[in-house]
């Protein structure tokens, strides 16, 4: 049976990083787990390549600028790039945003799993037209609101359904996500998890999901 696809890295100084990576159509093979998730997406065809280079071309920022006087300008500015007719190889270049990812959306959860597939759902419900209700599918039992809060979260698989391009697969779609080594080790599921473990794990989520909102700056980043 398929599973996750674990990525490991082990350095000269003995230094180890994994984390794991996992296609659309297995996210429901994610497990319960506490951890941080990313989610991304990759061109397959030639026809993909076009598409998302149209999704990355609709991203807006909102922009202000402070003048004389308490003089203040906004608006929204728009990512401007000309992308080329020709694509790459399509096998290169699937090796390389395999390699150099750009985040959609990074999330943290102390299950990722039931947060992920919320996620999931809420998109597909959005993109064939179906009422979802996004809150009560992604609250989970006893989870506070400090970790991956739903009022952020529960929006996103709309966010994502309406700037997806008519004719791009789902499947483009993949996750990568990180468990915390000592969640692994004891196997932790939500039932499990002593208060000062719990709190400990959503203390470092946290610290973990600020900062990578911060320096790479997904598509449906946290504002």
């Amino acid at each position: 049976m398929y599973e996750p696809q674990e990525i490991r890295a082990e350095l000269l100084h003995g230094e180890e990083f994994r984390h794991f990576l996992v296609p659309y159509e297995r996210i429901y093979l994610i497990p319960s787990m506490p951890g941080l998730y990313v989610w991304n997406i990759y061109p397959q065809t030639q026809a993909d390549y076009q598409f998302v280079g149209e999704f990355f071309a609709q991203l807006k920022l909102r922009a202000e600028i402070s003048g004389h006087l308490r003089l203040r300008y906004v608006g929204d500015l728009s990512k401007q790039y000309d992308l080329p007719k020709e694509a790459p190889d399509m096998d290169l270049l699937k090796d390389v945003m395999l390699c150099v990812p750009y985040a959609i959306y990074i999330g943290i959860s102390t299950n990722l799993n039931a947060r992920i597939n919320a996620h999931k759902d809420a998109f597909e419900s959005s993109l064939s037209g179906r009422n979802y209700d996004a809150l009560k599918e992604l609250k989970e039992d006893n989870e506070e609101p400090t970790v991956d809060t739903i009022a952020e979260s529960k929006n996103f698989g709309q966010r994502l359904a309406k700037i997806w391009p008519r004719g791009l697969n789902k499947t483009n779609l993949y996750l990568r996500y990180v468990v915390p080594k000592w969640c692994e080790v004891r196997r932790c599921d939500k039932a499990k998890c002593t208060s000062t473990c719990r709190d400990k794990t959503k203390l470092e989520l946290r610290r973990c999901e600020d900062l990578a909102n911060s320096l790479f700056n997904p598509v449906f980043g946290r504002r």
